[in-house]
């Protein structure tokens, strides 16, 4: 007929498994059957592992993706999760399918939490990120005077921790988890009006102070690390002495030398790499490139 249009019936997407990635999303679980039947409709009624058809009374929900599995790619194996531990300051164990518990089980010591980016306000309300910051400072600042050293940076106990020396910023699951367990009480989630989004409060205006570092496994393993490499520049390597001491480009008191990584005593130019005093450049701007320019 002129002017018809043909209707043609369309299949539904085929059913495609997920994979897995780093999720910074908190999910939760509908609670009403209706919601948990929308749910497993909108997701196509098959698990997003194996495949399988799925229905409300054969599904598990995973915390982690906020996805349905049948019960055998989902054996309710239970971790901890990154979003609630950072947005939530929360190390509780959610129910996750099997492949987010090896997933998960597999990042849990691999630095993949950006600090800056994700939660900045972080640095001032937690103590112990604070002085974990002031360390890896130092390290960082070590590290970029000793690159060169093949025997410190192969040593077994700091092959896993690189990361403490080469970046300043990026923890690991583990490193969180540690941090909350010191001070476990620092945030807290409320509810405003009927606003459904869950807003972490920092609690108290002062940063907490740390009266005992050891108490926190992060701090004491970042302080071993330091103690590390600070061992093998003053005492066993001649190489990474000679690279990691200066002389005050100010004062040039050949008698006051100064390890680069004292970050409390010493000040090196990002620039030209000239290092100082503290007491005698005062705050002021680098006289080397000053003078160059």
């Amino acid at each position: 007929m002129e002017g018809s249009v043909e209707w043609q019936e369309v299949d539904p997407p085929a059913p495609f498994r997920h994979r897995m990635k780093l999720i910074l999303t908190q999910h939760d679980a509908p609670h009403k059957k209706i919601e948990v039947e929308a749910a497993i409709q909108q997701q196509g009624q098959y698990c997003k592992d194996c495949l399988q058809h799925i229905t409300s009374q054969s599904a598990r929900f995973c915390f982690y993706t906020g996805l349905y599995y049948c019960h055998n790619c989902h054996k309710d194996q239970k971790a901890p999760l990154p979003a609630q531990i950072v947005y939530s300051w929360n190390i509780c164990k959610y129910s996750v399918c099997n492949a987010s518990y090896d997933y998960l089980q597999s990042m849990f010591n691999l630095p993949c939490l950006e600090l800056s980016q994700l939660r900045p306000d972080l640095y001032q309300a937690v103590g112990i990120l604070q002085i974990a910051m002031r360390l890896r400072i130092q390290l960082n600042m070590l590290y970029s005077h000793t690159q060169h050293c093949h025997e410190l940076h192969n040593n077994q106990f700091l092959i896993p921790y690189r990361y403490y020396l080469t970046c300043i910023d990026s923890y690991s699951l583990c490193d969180m988890v540690q941090v909350i367990q010191s001070q476990p009480n620092l945030l807290s989630t409320s509810r405003d009006g009927d606003d459904d989004e869950e807003s972490p409060q920092l609690e108290g205006a002062p940063c907490p102070q740390v009266t005992d570092q050891k108490q926190c496994e992060l701090l004491a393993r970042i302080s071993s690390v330091r103690d590390i490499a600070m061992r093998h520049i003053r005492k066993d390597c001649k190489s990474c002495l000679t690279q990691c001491t200066k002389v005050c480009g100010i004062c040039k008191d050949s008698k006051k030398t100064m390890y680069v990584f004292d970050v409390n005593n010493c000040v090196v130019c990002k620039s030209c790499n000239m290092a100082y005093h503290k007491d005698c450049l005062e705050g002021a701007s680098c006289p080397s490139c000053t003078t160059a320019t």
